[in-house]
């Protein structure tokens, strides 16, 4: 079935049959700069099959082959008749698979391919999966010629329905030249499309699919010039990748600690005992007895040595505490630090120096029905924001969320002050962003006054309800464009999955920003009284991160990531919002690394470390635990914290002295779904 942005772009409008090419590609030299026949794979599914890359994912795709296939390709290797297909055997939108090199521009694509009903075809000059040349075919239809540019599908020629019409299920040869600003589209020999369009030089290439459909005999070919000009061109780049690399500080690890129990779940940094060092928190499972596998939160010192440890119930075994509910601050004013967790079916208040329990109260009762239903005590609760709602000398509120529904706000001794029902997204944060000297809070597309009622929405987002439902999904009578039963709600608002607030811009006057990566809407960017400075429909935007990443460019730069739908982008904004780099490298959540010494911070991803240019500069060790990078040693420098298996370790950088001293990781509300903002 076709995804319903590209319906509505393919049903928008008369577009004029394109005139067709005097057999394009016929000039070339056959220089084969690749070929895949997929005759070397095994019958069997991976998220990887050789060369090709998946490079979109969905929560909504379903397939009798796999309960949720968001994590695994749903592509797979199938026969017939003696030869090897990559086959998309299911009814899922939007199914990007990518091979090739980003730098070349002047070749042609060769591909073998059938659809059961469509679309599906072969993309060129992909440059991501926003950006990008795709040839659609579908049972009963001519070609299409489309230039995919973020949201938009522009429908830039229809082959002519005289020449050719696709049959369901018959396999076609089909051809597409790319020579300058000319695009050419030949099925079976014959020429069914040519057009101008010089919006993308260069890319890669790729297949698409919005339903059932098969390729194989995959091939790219150029001229001898070109492909020695890609040749010189990736030795550039290579040896250009490589120099910033050798120019970046190796990680050197300066530490190790043991955690207990067979592996850590999750970890942090924090002066917990108020010694004036850092304590390190981690939710470690237990190795033996009748809580086998459950969790418990352990405070240890850097030789390892446990301090004190918060158990789960022992009546309880499946009441465990929850690894993402995990605070520390001061929140009773006493000048002591205290922990903020939950277990079981408690939220507590722990002092930080002997885990003793100060307060504690039920978790509490949503719109949906009694959370102290047991099925709901893994994890109820997601986390606990330490603030100031009723204006006292220090911050001595809370107000906690659950997944997606609720916030509850309460005082330091579990006071209820208010409660809403809100899409909340993935986080909430509290500031003072009218100088009153209380916090507004901000969850969800809503900012609300201390007391809890809204003050704002972010336009176009929606306040009460999120779209994170299984399918069908239902008809949205508020949605931009029509949807269809069956189909994902494109585009929809989802909720607003992370936000900086903070003074983005340079000088200590700079304003307060609200920074939104704010799902299928994109990226944001509003003033503190909700009026949009910018906007970009960059995907369905995950995550952010804001930093000096280009000292070359006043104030801060804005680092968004993409999953659902066209997963793996990332953009890199200014200060004000303008877009200045878009890339696909396929990374995970960014976040600031001040290593260099300087003003210049790296990003650091879940997967390796990047320059500005979104070059990688080295791997990583382990898995990132937060906070992440955080100057543990007082040297004025990150570190990077990860965990590997049973071990916390902290790297630092090989042979650097700080001349500059960053901003510095703030730890109290720092919760491992944090956005960083330094």
């Amino acid at each position: 079935m076709l995804s319903p942005e590209l319906r509505m772009m393919m049903a928008a409008g008369a577009v004029a049959t394109a005139t067709a090419p005097s057999a394009p590609g016929a000039e070339l030299e056959t220089v084969e700069l690749f070929a895949d026949d997929f005759s070397t794979y095994p019958l069997a599914y991976g998220i990887r099959i050789g060369s090709w890359r998946m490079m979109t994912r969905h929560f909504a795709w379903r397939s009798p082959r796999y309960k949720v296939l968001e994590h695994q390709m749903p592509l797979e290797i199938a026969e017939r008749e003696g030869r090897r297909f990559l086959q998309q055997p299911d009814a899922l939108f939007n199914v990007v698979i990518q091979a090739g090199e980003p730098l070349w521009r002047d070749y042609a694509l060769e591909v073998e391919l059938a659809v059961s009903n469509g679309p599906a075809g072969p993309i060129v000059r992909y440059q991501t999966n926003r950006r990008n040349y795709f040839v659609c075919f579908e049972a009963g239809q001519p070609v299409k010629l489309y230039r995919r540019d973020q949201d938009d599908h522009i429908l830039l020629a229809v082959g002519d329905p005289g020449v050719f019409v696709a049959e369901a299920d018959r396999l076609y040869r089909c051809r597409v030249t790319c020579d300058g600003s000319r695009l050419g589209v030949a099925v079976d020999g014959q020429p069914v499309i040519d057009v101008e369009d010089s919006t993308y030089t260069f890319g890669q290439i790729a297949l698409r699919t919005e339903g059932p459909a098969r390729f194989t005999a995959v091939k790219v070919l150029a001229e001898r010039a070109e492909a020695d000009r890609v040749a010189a061109e990736q030795k550039r780049t290579t040896d250009r990748a490589a120099k910033a690399a050798r120019e970046t500080p190796r990680p050197g690890l300066i530490h190790t600690v043991a955690l207990p129990g067979k592996r850590g779940r999750a970890a942090g940094v924090h002066d917990v005992n108020d010694d004036g060092g850092l304590e390190i928190l981690a939710y470690c499972q237990q190795e033996s007895g009748p809580f086998q596998g459950s969790a418990r939160l352990c405070v240890l010192d850097w030789q390892g040595k446990l301090l004190w440890a918060l158990e789960p119930y022992a009546e309880r075994e499946e009441w465990r505490p929850s690894p993402v509910l995990l605070n520390v601050a001061d929140v009773d004013g006493d000048g002591r630090t205290e922990v903020i967790a939950t277990r079981g079916l408690e939220l507590l208040i722990l002092e930080g120096a002997t885990g003793r329990i100060k307060q504690r109260t039920p978790h509490p009762v949503d719109y949906l029905g009694d959370r102290r239903n047991p099925k709901h005590a893994r994890a109820p609760i997601f986390f606990a924001h330490v603030c100031n709602l009723r204006g006292l000398p220090t911050p001595r509120d809370l107000v906690v969320k659950d997944e997606y529904t609720n916030l509850w706000a309460y005082t330091d001794e579990f006071q209820p002050l208010w409660h809403r029902h809100l899409n909340t997204g993935h986080t909430v944060r509290a500031c003072d962003i009218n100088g009153d000297g209380k916090d507004e809070v901000m969850g969800g597309y809503s900012v609300l006054k201390p007391d809890g009622v809204t003050l704002w929405t972010v336009p176009g987002g929606n306040p009460d309800y999120n779209f994170h439902t299984p399918p069908p999904w239902p008809p949205l009578a508020a949605a931009k464009h029509p949807v269809t039963v069956g189909s994902p709600p494109e585009p929809s608002v989802e909720h607003n999955d992370r936000f900086i607030i903070g003074p983005l811009g340079p000088g200590p006057d700079a304003p307060l920003r609200v920074a939104v990566a704010a799902s299928d809407l994109g990226f944001l960017l509003l003033d503190v009284e909700g009026r949009p400075l910018a906007h970009h429909r960059v995907g369905h935007a995950q995550w952010i991160c804001a930093g000096r990443f280009r000292p070359d460019l006043p104030g801060r730069q804005m680092v968004v990531g993409t999953l659902w739908g066209n997963s793996n982008i990332l953009n890199l904004l200014d200060c004000e919002g303008n877009l200045l780099r878009v890339r696909e490298p396929n990374i995970g959540p960014p976040m600031p690394l001040y290593w260099l010494g300087g003003e210049h911070a790296l990003m650091l991803t879940a997967t390796g470390c990047y320059n500005h240019h979104l070059e990688r500069v080295f791997d990583l060790p382990g898995s990132l635990v937060p906070p992440y990078a955080h100057d543990v040693n007082g040297d004025g420098l990150d570190e990077m914290l990860v965990v590997a298996g049973d071990q916390l370790q902290v790297y630092a950088p090989e042979g650097v002295t700080a001349t500059y001293r960053p901003p510095r990781t703030t730890l109290t509300n720092f919760h491992v779904g944090s956005d960083m903002y330094r």
